[in-house]
């Protein structure tokens, strides 16, 4: 509304600002004296009277232009531009993303495993870093060799505990697109997707050596 009233004052409202001026005058019969000293100003000014409506109307019509040419302007553009998209406005799609999956398939929550036993499992998609990690007794989460990624399928062998160290319990993890470089946590990351936590026990150890049963 601001920038309508402005230009009201603007150079381009000089010309209708005075054809209304001199209709004022005119009637007031202010430059008579003036005009009258110079023949062919006189007949212009003659010509003016007779016509005073026009110009008076021209005056008023030229500044409502100006008030009103900056929206009609603004809207042709606008109807300029749907025209251009065939006649409709086109909002870009928004295209949601399904949420990761991973889970571990095996071992299985109570089962048995060895000092080095193999957890398989599956991730959707499979187009992101995949890491494993297994919490042991002390409290630590040590991080588990590079799984092998075949399609929606995944699989990696794991190390629970020491080598003659029975009897202890660990807890078995899959994390999705986080890069661990460290090869111990106390924390797993906070807002990692994780898989299915799974517990299992180590009670049976590989022969030590001296005890291996060799055959003549």
């Amino acid at each position: 509304m601001h920038e309508r009233l402005r230009s009201l004052v603007s150079k381009n409202a000089i010309l209708p600002w005075l054809l209304v001026l001199w209709n004022i005058l005119n009637h007031l019969s202010t430059l008579d004296f003036v005009v009258s000293k110079r023949e062919y100003m006189l007949k212009a000014w003659m010509y003016l009277q007779n016509h005073d409506r026009w110009y008076l109307l021209i005056g008023f019509l030229w500044l409502g232009a100006l008030v009103l040419w900056p929206k009609r302007k603004a809207q042709s553009s606008a109807v300029a531009g749907i025209a251009q998209l065939g006649g409709q406005v086109r909002t870009p799609r928004i295209t949601q993303e399904p949420a990761p999956i991973v889970e571990i398939s095996s071992p299985t929550n109570g089962a048995e495993v060895l000092l080095f036993s193999p957890v398989n499992g599956t991730v959707s998609p499979p187009d992101r870093p995949l890491q494993v990690l297994v919490h042991a007794a002390n409290g630590l989460w040590y991080l588990q060799g590079k799984p092998k990624v075949e399609g929606p399928k995944w699989s990696v062998v794991c190390q629970f505990g020491e080598k003659y160290k029975l009897g202890n319990s660990y807890e078995v993890v899959a994390i999705y697109g986080e890069k661990i470089t460290q090869p111990t946590l106390q924390f797993l990351p906070e807002h990692a997707v994780k898989s299915n936590f799974v517990h299992v026990r180590r009670t049976h150890a590989e022969p030590r050596p001296s005890e291996a049963i060799t055959k003549p």
